[in-house]
């Protein structure tokens, strides 16, 4: 026996991770249409599955990074309101007038 193959649809992930699938070689005699189509309705169930859940697992990571950036910007909005408030005193202070 060899060394397994490696397929793949699409390039892994920065995180690495992945899942080994065995495909059995077709037994002597395993050949007929009806049998090939149900393998491979069977192979294809499986990847659609693998699919939905990478697409679930890629939309929360979108999900989290709109997050993320709305956050950002509430931060930098709160920065810039609080630099306005003391260029605010400041120009108050310069003043004289403190009440």
């Amino acid at each position: 026996m060899g060394a397994p193959s490696v397929m793949q649809q699409m390039l892994c992930s920065a995180q690495g991770g992945g899942e080994v699938i065995t495909v059995k070689p077709p037994k002597p005699g395993d050949n007929s249409i009806a049998e090939s189509t149900a393998r491979m309705k069977a192979f294809s169930g499986v990847l659609n599955k693998d699919w939905d859940k990478q697409a679930e697992i890629d939309k929360a990571e979108c999900d989290r990074r709109a997050a993320l950036a709305a956050e950002n910007r509430k931060a930098r909005a709160a920065e810039e309101q609080a630099a306005a408030q003391r260029a605010t005193a400041n120009a108050i202070w310069a003043t004289g007038r403190r009440y």
